[in-house]
């Protein structure tokens, strides 16, 4: 599964109903290997966000259940116990415990994998993990040099085309995007997240069917691939088939429970959706709060579909005090401008829908 997946989730993707990136990653690489011996974690870790070593880790809840081994993602610490850490994913968010030696803060990261690169030029997995790495920290031009000379060291690896093509979709380059989406699928015609990820491009730039047809092939390759079902949710939303969106939320959240986008998005459709039949703010609540447990009430959007689903059931008050913690978390000024805009509608005691197209 690729790098990048995840990193368009959020602004853009969420409130427009565009399909967000799958949550984690699978990378083939090898890297030096972590520290031996337990390392006393700092307690000032508390709150940092991390990422792994190497590409063999994942945390012991993933272990007992059989969730992927190797994921690239960034975590936050919520716990340290002397030499482990307790850490939430910011794209699953799925916690569990790993050693403190096994991560690296993400200030440091950068570093650790340049250093990594100076004494491996020549191994692909240094480049594609500092690739991740800027990308969380925004720099994607940075991002893109990295992939490119992974791609020149490597011109045969499809996970490495559909990591830049998920990295040409986040600089807003949908046509390289595919182009490069769909060089992986010709190189990996069996793996179902380059066609997720190319269904992801294809909704962006507004063309549902080409989603939903990709969408389908990552489903008939991983039947139980929850995020896929999330994506064909989204593409069906853009189409107004609102029923079949809501059983594909259903899924996905029946293959994956932890699955916390597709809470979200499942309150965003019961508390906002433009035909009133489908609106139930009620079950908006229960599904956006979930969503909010599951990211541990640190996600922005996710608190702004509380607000939405309580204004839809008439609680206005909480949708005001939801609404100002949400724009309070908010980032960018696009998505701060709306959220004041919503929460002029709340203290006028009218919920939020999304409007007719």
């Amino acid at each position: 599964m690729e790098m990048a997946d995840s990193l368009r989730s959020g602004g853009r993707a969420r409130r427009s109903h565009q399909t967000l990136r799958l949550a984690g990653v699978v990378v083939a690489l090898t890297l030096a290997p972590a520290p031996a011996g337990a390392q006393q974690a700092d307690p000032g870790w508390v709150g940092k966000r991390v990422v792994a070593k190497t590409p063999h880790f994942a945390l012991d809840s993933d272990r007992r259940t059989g969730g992927a081994v190797g994921q690239v993602d960034c975590y936050r610490v919520d716990q340290v116990d002397g030499a482990r850490l307790r850490l939430t994913s910011e794209f699953t968010g799925r916690s569990g415990w790993v050693p403190a030696d096994q991560v690296v803060p993400l200030e440091q990261a950068a570093a650790f994998f340049s250093e990594y690169i100076r004494a491996n030029p020549r191994d692909k997995g240094g480049y594609l993990r500092r690739a991740h790495v800027r990308m969380l920290e925004k720099d994607l031009s940075s991002a893109l040099t990295d992939l490119d000379e992974a791609i020149r060291l490597a011109p045969n690896e499809a996970a490495l085309f559909s990591n830049r093509g998920v990295l040409w979709s986040l600089r807003g380059d949908e046509d390289k995007a595919i182009a490069d989406l769909s060089e992986a699928i010709h190189l990996d015609p069996r793996n179902p997240v380059n066609y997720y990820n190319r269904a992801s491009s294809w909704n962006q730039k507004g063309e549902y069917n080409r989603a939903l047809a990709d969408f389908q092939s990552a489903i008939h390759l991983h039947p139980n691939f929850a995020q896929a079902y999330y994506g064909r949710a989204l593409s069906r939303m853009c189409r107004k088939e609102y029923d079949r969106a809501l059983a594909d939320l259903n899924k996905a959240i029946r293959i994956d429970s932890k699955l916390a986008s597709a809470y979200a998005v499942r309150a965003s459709l019961l508390a906002s959706c433009p035909n009133a039949r489908y609106r139930d703010g009620k079950k908006a609540v229960e599904s956006a709060t979930m969503a909010c447990k599951l990211t541990v009430w640190k996600d922005a959007e996710n608190i702004a579909v509380l607000a939405a689903a309580y204004a839809e059931a008439g609680d206005f008050a909480s949708a005001v005090k939801w609404q100002t913690k949400a724009t309070e978390l908010a980032i960018g000024a696009d998505v701060i401008k709306e959220g004041e805009e919503r929460l002029k509608l709340y203290q006028a005691k009218k919920p939020y829908h999304e409007p007719a197209k």
